[in-house]
């Protein structure tokens, strides 16, 4: 495990993850994570900070793009046993595998609202831009099921193709 001065995000999702376990001083909490284990125990992980939300559009997609690359990393080896503990999402009883993948979703919800409000501001979505969404999301699906450098490479055959019409 990495050390632990994680984003906010990645700070809430080890705390679901380790604190899933019967308590936070079980063995499930790494000595490493108990500023974490600590902090979640009092009610809440630690949230964003303004920082967070400084800077142009892209230092900001560039900072959320990085955030979600190093939680990919630090989470891509966790276990079925540490998948299937027991944890709540908004009252329900559920497991962490099932609040992980909650992400997933909650991002095309928002994605959808991001998209209406758009239209009803006077700018809906170009056949292109529904066409790009559409492929991005199929490369993170073939992302997401381990085969990470094939999606790599079809980026970049996507940005050749694109740099060579000049665009």
């Amino acid at each position: 495990m990495p050390a632990c001065r994680p984003p906010a995000i990645r700070n809430r999702v080890a705390s679901w993850l380790w604190l899933s376990a019967p308590s936070a001083t079980s063995a499930a909490c790494s000595p490493a994570c108990l500023p974490i284990c600590s902090t979640a125990s009092r009610g809440r992980a630690s949230g964003r900070s303004g920082k967070d939300l400084e800077g142009e559009v892209g230092t900001i997609l560039a900072r959320i793009g990085a955030a979600r690359a190093d939680t990919n990393q630090w989470l891509g080896d966790v276990g079925s046993p540490a998948m299937s503990r027991p944890t709540v999402w908004v009252g329900l009883d559920v497991d962490v595998r099932f609040r992980l993948h909650r992400f997933a979703a909650h991002l095309v919800e928002h994605t959808i609202q991001i998209e209406k409000s758009l239209a009803r501001l006077g700018w809906p979505a170009t056949e292109g831009r529904r066409i790009a969404r559409r492929v991005a999301a199929a490369i993170a699906e073939i992302e997401g099921l381990g085969a990470v450098a094939d999606a790599r490479g079809l980026e970049a055959r996507l940005a050749e193709r694109h740099a060579s019409i000049g665009a």
